[in-house]
C-alpha cells in the first residue's frame, strides 16, 4: 500500500488519503491552520513524488497537482 504524507512547516506529518476529494479537504484544512509551506510526498516502490506548497496565493495550483498525485 502506497502511503502519502503532508509534512507541515514544523516538520510534523499528516497522512493523506488516496481519495482525491478527501485529500483535498485535508490539505485545505492544513492551509487554513497555517501550514502553507509544507511538502506533499510519497516514497514507495513504483510511486515517488515531492510537491512543495508555496503559500496561500498558490493554493489552487497546489491542490490541482496534489489531486493528480494522490489518485491511485
Amino acid at each position: 500500500m502506497v502511503k502519502i504524507y503532508y509534512m507541515r512547516d514544523n516538520h510534523s506529518f499528516v497522512p493523506i488519503p488516496r481519495d482525491p476529494g478527501e485529500a483535498e479537504d485535508i490539505l485545505r484544512q492544513e492551509f487554513d491552520e497555517g501550514y502553507m509551506h509544507g511538502t506533499l510526498f510519497c516514497r514507495s516502490p513504483g510511486k515517488e513524488f515531492v510537491l512543495h506548497a508555496n503559500g496561500r496565493e498558490h493554493l489552487e495550483e497546489f491542490i490541482q497537482e496534489a489531486r493528480k498525485l494522490v489518485t491511485p
